[in-house]
């Protein structure tokens, strides 16, 4: 049997290089060791030098993409600031529920208020992990329940800041990084919103699809680094991700993999819809399923059990517009 090191190096081994480039996309390569980067997109991938050893292949954009005031961008704080002023973040929270790729931010509510979202699919799955409805309306104070939430969408943002005080308001503890994309690196990347207002901008993506998309620059964060820091920070107990990132998630999760964060101790539960749809190429797509066949494994984790992974979306309430508390 193949070592993990092995194994996992086949799934990184040019996963997101399928990924369609924007042609004002330049590559650069950093041999040897992984580097900060000013710009990530989805095709992050890694390949071997002549070397033997593993270099990192980086699509940097050539030219800034222009941002539309239009779209009413306003930003949250990120979390290493949000850390930085409040060092307690995490403090109290031991049952987690993490929305990546949160768009209006209907998953968070329907953790806190299922009342308002019945016949939702997801309801059971926070059921099962966060108690009945009653436990959950209490003040977070008391249930322990924290939710946090990643968009990168800038039309979303003052959607969710709205929601985050509503809740506040409640002693529901919810805070949303946005607009924040999700990557394997941190630094600004393009992103491209649909305008298709029927379906909450389905498919707002970092890569370009649908009718005439605006692309907008958009700040990147490191996943992989923001579960460590909360793993390191936050008491012991359940912890559940969504995951709904439009093909990010091909660039997100080898990291998962490689420093051991689909652990039972660290995630307690993933749910997660994959895009391998999006992919062009027989070879891309014939690798997304090699790096889907070692997330959903029962034995990726070597240290202890392996979090619980299912493929699984809801896509319900979409547009949301309930009244909030």
């Amino acid at each position: 049997m193949e070592s993990f090191h092995s194994i996992c190096s086949l799934a990184l081994l040019g996963l997101a290089a399928c990924l369609q480039q924007p042609s004002n996309i330049r590559a650069v390569q950093v041999d040897g060791h992984h580097v900060g980067m000013r710009s990530v997109t989805p095709t992050v991938f890694l390949q071997r030098s002549a070397q033997g050893q593993m270099a990192t292949q980086v699509a940097e954009v050539r030219s800034k993409p222009r941002t539309e005031e239009s779209l009413g961008r306003s930003q949250l704080i990120t979390w290493q600031h949000a850390l930085l002023e409040d060092p307690k973040l995490f403090e109290g929270c031991t049952s987690i529920f993490l929305d990546v790729g949160s768009s209006r931010g209907t998953h968070v509510r329907k953790l806190f208020e299922p009342q308002k979202y019945k016949g939702a699919k997801y309801l059971h799955v926070f059921d099962n992990g966060f108690g009945p409805a009653e436990r959950r309306a209490r003040p977070s104070s008391e249930s322990g329940i924290c939710a946090f939430g990643f968009e990168a969408n800038p039309k979303l943002t003052s959607s969710l800041q709205t929601i985050e005080a509503a809740y506040r308001a409640k002693g529901w503890r919810a805070k949303w990084f946005a607009p924040a994309a999700v990557s394997n690196a941190t630094g600004n990347v393009k992103f491209w919103v649909n305008h298709n207002e029927s379906h909450s901008d389905w498919s707002a993506s970092m890569m370009k699809f649908g009718h005439d998309p605006t692309p907008v620059s958009v700040p990147a964060l490191d996943l992989s680094k923001f579960m460590d820091e909360l793993n390191q920070h936050a008491s012991p107990g359940y912890r559940l991700m969504k995951m709904d990132i439009e093909a990010a998630e091909f660039a997100v999760l080898p990291h998962f993999l490689t420093k051991q964060l689909l652990c039972k101790n660290v995630l307690t539960d993933l749910t997660i819809e994959w895009h391998d749809r999006f992919l062009k190429s027989d070879a891309s797509r014939k690798k997304a399923k090699q790096l889907e066949s070692m997330v959903m494994s029962p034995n990726k984790c070597t240290s202890g059990p392996s979090t619980n992974v299912r493929a699984f979306d809801d896509e319900s309430f979409v547009n949301d517009g309930m009244p909030l508390p």
